[in-house]
């Protein structure tokens, strides 16, 4: 589950929340998921289905297979 501001925080907006799965990790160690992202979702959380922290929105792409 990832929460994210899509478009920008606005103070009376409250977060979208997306789902999808973990597709595997980077090289460098990126988690790769297929939660859908869009600008403004960066430095979102990203949690597994326990309600625990796996990770940061940090970047998306086109591909949703290219969301970290």
């Amino acid at each position: 589950l990832m929460l994210g501001h899509s478009g920008g925080y606005l103070e009376d907006r409250p977060a979208v929340l997306r789902s999808g799965f973990v597709r595997g990790y980077t090289a460098t160690g990126f988690l790769r998921t297929t939660c859908t992202m869009m600008p403004g979702d960066s430095g979102g959380p990203l949690f597994n289905l326990n309600g625990e922290l796996i990770g940061i929105n940090s970047y998306c792409w086109e591909k949703e297979y290219e969301n970290y």
